[in-house]
């Protein structure tokens, strides 16, 4: 899938899902789908802005903590 091909070109890529209909296995499959460098984070419509932005700061902040470096 997506996630997998994406991780493969860049295997410490942050991947954010933000789905309102998880695929038939559930959420745990979806997050499952790029587990080999670490599970994409989630995001379940309808998106609370609060929620959006605390998870790209999470995702983002060893990228930037490295940049400073």
């Amino acid at each position: 899938g997506l996630i997998r091909a994406a991780r493969a070109r860049d295997p410490d890529l942050p991947v954010l899902v933000v789905t309102g209909s998880p695929p038939p296995g559930g959420v745990a499959e979806l997050l499952l789908r790029g587990a080999g460098h670490g599970p994409p984070a989630l995001v379940l419509k309808p998106v609370d802005a609060e929620q959006l932005l605390a998870t790209l700061r999470r995702l983002t902040a060893p990228q930037w903590a490295a940049a400073a470096d």
